[in-house]
């Protein structure tokens, strides 16, 4: 139970602020993709250590951060693409 609610969770919040980059940001590509999920990993870095009393602090940060910088790569480009692809084409 708790992993499937820590699970929805997470996919909730990865489509809400991958709706918010998209609002914001999606038509400038991967770097600000990967800025964003940076910005998302400095933010929960903030506040999950000390809350959820993380012990195993480096290896939690090494692996979320290039789990965010992933995710926003990809979040970048899938935003560019979508949104120029429903863009009406200029003459």
């Amino acid at each position: 139970m708790v992993l499937g609610a820590g699970g929805a969770f997470h996919f909730l919040n990865g489509i809400s602020f991958g709706i918010a980059f998209c609002f914001f940001l999606g038509h400038r590509g991967i770097l600000p993709g990967i800025l964003w999920g940076l910005f998302l990993e400095l933010f929960q870095l903030s506040l999950f250590p000390g809350w959820l009393d993380i012990r195993f602090y480096q290896e939690f940060m090494q692996i979320s951060a290039l789990s965010h910088v992933v995710y926003g790569a990809v979040l970048g480009a899938l935003c560019r693409y979508g949104l120029l692809k429903g863009a009406p084409e200029r003459r």
